[in-house]
């Protein structure tokens, strides 16, 4: 009975940790440093939003695909070209981030402090 105990408060600690540590191999990048890489062809723009919150507001260059959708669409992006993600939630960004590394995307980033900063850095 001991043992069944500290193997659950083993699972519930490594998957607390799993919530709060970052996806490993996933950069981050502010909005300023990005500003300029909007026009590179080479680069996937990517809004994980819902299609509601995205036509509501979303920055020109970025394509809209909800993180519900990732999955299904994720052939629509290549693999070998930096994938760059942004959310007005840093969770969504965090699960994207974290799907695109398990399927083989080499080059995933996150907007540091999502659209909230990009949009506070007057960067629309």
């Amino acid at each position: 009975m001991e043992n069944i105990l500290v193997v659950i408060l083993a699972l519930a600690f490594y998957l607390l940790l799993k919530r709060i540590m970052p996806v490993v191999g996933v950069r981050h990048k502010t909005p300023s440093e990005l500003r300029d890489q909007l026009k590179v062809k080479d680069k996937q723009f990517i809004d994980v939003r819902s299609s509601e919150a995205y036509n509501r507001e979303h920055i020109r260059g970025f394509e809209n695909i909800p993180l519900s959708e990732l999955s299904v669409n994720i052939q629509k992006l290549e693999r070998s070209n930096e994938v760059i993600l942004i959310s007005d939630n840093n969770r969504q960004m965090k699960r994207a981030s974290a799907k695109l590394k398990r399927r083989g995307f080499r080059y995933v980033t996150t907007v540091r402090g999502g659209l909230q900063a990009w949009n506070e850095g007057g960067s629309k």
